[in-house]
């Protein structure tokens, strides 16, 4: 009689226990936290992997040596990091990268214009015509100079690139002697009448 008071207390306690929720014990615990560390870790790699907390290429080793790329850009010791050199849309200023031919006009005004799409008027091919039938190729051209215009043709003086200099003749007073070309605003032309001079830098 008196062990049955001790069996009804054991059982209760065994039935609190099976009746208590699984997140208080240990076992649950260490499943919960174990849950919220591996939700951390993947929404960490999400943020990471979208740039949201960084870039992977922050991470990449940084050049240290410095020096200029051929796209123009430089990279500093100090700093480890690419920084790009002002873009230049002068055609003047991009030496060897392009070749100019640089007009003056009677004027005084200077217009640029690429080297590799100057052209003659109505004509079609790199050269400068001459009206003694004569044509000489651009690129053994240093420059041209109209010394006088008259009615219908100008006296030039050519300049080559070997230093031989060519007293000749070219076609004036008419729109369709001339010389043209483009830039980076677009196309450009000029009349024999209207030139002074044109330079080829190259």
């Amino acid at each position: 009689m008196g062990l049955l008071p001790s069996a009804s207390k054991e059982s209760a306690v065994d039935k609190e226990e099976r009746t208590s929720p699984f997140w208080t014990t240990l076992p649950g615990i260490l499943t919960g936290v174990a849950a919220l560390v591996t939700a951390i870790t993947g929404l960490t790699l999400g943020l990471y992997q979208y740039g949201v907390l960084g870039s992977k290429q922050d991470v990449v080793g940084k050049p240290t040596r410095s020096g200029t790329s051929p796209q123009g850009t430089s990279t500093a010791a100090s700093s480890g990091q690419m920084r790009p050199t002002n873009s230049v849309s002068d055609p003047t200023k991009q030496g060897a990268q392009q070749a100019t031919a640089v007009i003056t006009a009677g004027d005084g005004r200077i217009t640029t214009v690429f080297a590799d799409n100057f052209r003659q008027t109505a004509q079609y091919d790199a050269q400068l015509h001459l009206l003694s039938g004569q044509a000489i190729a651009f690129d053994k051209i240093k420059s041209i100079e109209v010394v006088k215009v008259y009615a219908q043709h100008a006296e030039i003086r050519i300049a080559l690139v070997d230093d031989r200099v060519i007293n000749a003749s070219l076609g004036a007073g008419s729109s369709i002697y001339g010389f043209g070309g483009e830039n980076e605003l677009g196309g450009f032309s000029i009349t024999v009448d209207q030139l002074k001079r044109i330079v080829f830098r190259r």
